[in-house]
């Protein structure tokens, strides 16, 4: 889930370059019907700040659905936290 177009499209490019199959969303809305819709994946990539959902409250939704509740999150974003 990325909403920059630019991050996006290099994130699907290098994924794709190495075989890998890639579903993108571009908001937290478009995510949330992916995670109901599809078989999990091998690794779910979030932006942190998205709109109408952030990355946080996806990865709640992640961790709620049974059948994905194992599946590895990578948390991407460009805002610096220490936590």
């Amino acid at each position: 889930v990325e909403d920059d177009d630019q991050i996006a499209y290099l994130l699907r490019f290098i994924l794709e370059r190495e075989g890998y199959r890639v579903e993108l969303a571009n908001d937290g809305r478009a995510a949330m019907d992916i995670i109901g819709r599809i078989e999990p994946p091998a690794l779910a990539m979030l932006d942190v700040m998205l709109p109408h959902a952030d990355g946080y409250q996806l990865l709640g939704a992640i961790r709620a659905q049974e059948a994905w509740r194992d599946v590895p999150v990578l948390m991407l974003t460009a805002k610096s936290q220490e936590k």
